[in-house]
């Protein structure tokens, strides 16, 4: 007989799912472990010791490189290891759950990731997980129970709402999936982006491709270092990205697609056209879908304009634009990331009114131009080939 197999089944859930992704690649990768990639699931051969070993000893270095960042330290101008501690895997300045043992190099956890080297079958036991619903042995209060690290819409226990208590009930999960929801914190894609530093809003992306199999070749192609297309950030694994919003940040993601892979041309029928946005905001998290409605209309855009001008919407014109003030005065921030917000949406979305909306004057302001734009001598000439280029004008 040979070895048994592995199986971790699809959970049609844009967390877990891309979680799956990211072990399948962490074995594949890192481990050189075969695995199966379908429609719904990944299999493989079951683990041994050494081979968990292994894979811990992957995701503690990954602990630090994602959930950590360099910053030059203003008065000495060396650069220093900072915690994200905007994320919920970091509390009061320490690692939490699942990641905080392995970096305390917690042996019996290590023996306790019952889903890497045997299927846990639905038998009963003590509880039932509220995420998979399968039968499972509490391991440990922190780990078992349901946390944002876990699963980042997962809401606390609220103990008092206008002065009325208000008991919630506890969630708890089994080790399965603490340690996929926690594991997924230290992926390569999502996308990152902040929103602003004196905001303290955060915005990260996950495609959300309803087949497993295609969820991990869209993502390998982002993986590949041969492009040279994402590089890890202090606040974002977009290479040069200035974006400051969702729809800034997606559709500068297109453009290095398109430009370095020629993804949309090759790979359209796996071309994610489905996100989700993760914003963190005060430590609060919200979730919304984006659903882009013409992927063609796009592709076509950046035809015209990057076979003819070798440049693209965002990247070489929406990035470099500003909310100048009619009169003297200083330039208001807040208002030029708006409008860069509205004019890559209208792109995305194919709403000619709310791309316009940025050239209205507002707060006394109007659309104004940065110096590094670009060669061409009218700045307006750039936004008539997209006018030309999207609309057809």
């Amino acid at each position: 007989m040979g070895e048994e197999v592995i199986e971790v089944n699809k959970y049609y859930d844009w967390w877990f799912d891309n979680a799956i992704e990211f072990l399948g690649y962490l074995l594949e990768d890192k481990l050189k472990i075969k695995v199966n990639w379908e429609e719904d699931k990944i299999s493989f051969e079951k683990l041994n010791d050494k081979q968990i070993k292994h894979l811990i000893g992957e995701i503690e270095r990954l602990i630090d490189y994602k959930l950590k960042y360099k910053k030059v330290n203003k008065k000495t101008q060396i650069k220093e290891s900072k915690l994200r501690t905007y994320l919920p895997a970091i509390h009061n300045g320490k690692y939490v759950g699942i990641l905080k043992k392995i970096k305390e190099k917690d042996k019996i956890f290590n023996t306790k990731i019952d889903f890497l080297s045997k299927n846990i079958k639905n038998m009963k036991n003590s509880k039932i997980c509220d995420v998979c619903g399968n039968y499972y042995t509490p391991f440990d209060k922190n780990i078992n129970k349901l946390t944002q690290i876990v699963y980042p819409s997962t809401t606390t226990s609220l103990k008092s709402l206008c002065g009325i208590r208000k008991p919630q009930p506890e969630n708890t999960c089994c080790i399965k999936c603490a340690f996929l929801g926690s594991i997924e914190w230290l992926d390569d894609y999502p996308f990152i982006s902040v929103y602003g530093t004196s905001s303290n809003k955060h915005c990260l992306l996950f495609p959300l491709l309803n087949n497993l199999q295609e969820l991990h070749k869209f993502k390998n192609i982002m993986r590949n270092p041969n492009t040279g297309i994402f590089e890890q950030k202090e606040h974002s694994n977009i290479l040069n990205s200035k974006s400051t919003d969702s729809y800034s940040l997606l559709l500068n993601i297109y453009e290095k697609l398109y430009e370095k892979t020629k993804i949309i041309r090759e790979l359209d029928k796996i071309l994610c056209d489905d996100w989700v946005e993760l914003e963190i905001k005060n430590g609060f998290f919200y979730v919304k879908n984006l659903k882009i409605p013409n992927l063609e209309r796009l592709k076509k855009i950046f035809e015209s304009m990057f076979y003819k001008y070798s440049w693209f919407p965002y990247s070489n014109f929406i990035k470099y634009t500003f909310a100048k003030p009619l009169k003297s005065g200083n330039i208001n921030n807040d208002l030029s990331n708006e409008n860069q917000y509205l004019m890559s949406k209208g792109i995305l979305m194919d709403d000619f009114k709310t791309f316009a909306k940025a050239f209205q004057i507002r707060k006394g302001c109007i659309v104004g131009f940065k110096r590094d734009i670009g060669n061409f001598k009218d700045k307006k000439d750039k936004l008539n080939i997209i006018m030309e280029s999207w609309r057809g004008i």
